[in-house]
């Protein structure tokens, strides 16, 4: 697979996958920017600095710069992938709205992808959450040591 270079701004990290690009933008770029700064800084992006109405909105305008689309459909036999979950939710219903008949299960290779994604996931999630542990525990040490210094003026 072709690497994906990010184009934030400066950074010129690469990744391996879509998916990989798209978790660095959220967890470097776009989670430690001011909530009030929410405009993209995607190289020639036309967009680039207007601000967009909520941190939810610059992720899902980094989608059309990822390609990454979270979203998966859980009906047999079915591999769409949505940008958001009210377009899965729009196409989970078309689903109910079909005649249930036996489908043929999904290709292993489709499967397999699915499985990737979801592990890529995981993994991911649990790295934030010990870079985001480690550094609550940091931030608690710091205002035990102020609260301590304050107490002994």
């Amino acid at each position: 697979p072709e690497a994906v270079a990010c184009a934030w701004d400066v950074c010129s990290a690469r990744f391996s996958s879509l998916h990989r690009l798209a978790a660095h933008l959220a967890a470097d770029h776009v989670l430690p920017l001011d909530p009030a700064a929410r405009a993209c800084a995607w190289r020639d992006c036309p967009q680039r600095g207007a601000a967009l109405p909520s941190h939810s909105a610059l992720i899902e305008h980094l989608s059309c710069h990822t390609g990454n689309r979270p979203f998966l459909c859980s009906a047999e036999g079915c591999a769409k992938v949505y940008k958001r979950a009210d377009f899965l939710a729009r196409h989970v219903a078309s689903h109910a709205k079909r005649k249930a008949s036996s489908s043929p299960s999904p290709p292993p290779d489709i499967l397999e992808a699915r499985l990737a994604y979801i592990r890529d996931q995981v993994a991911l999630r649990q790295a934030s959450l010990r870079r985001y542990s480690a550094k609550i525990r940091r931030l608690r040490l710091e205002n035990d040591i102020l609260i301590d210094a304050l107490g002994n003026l």
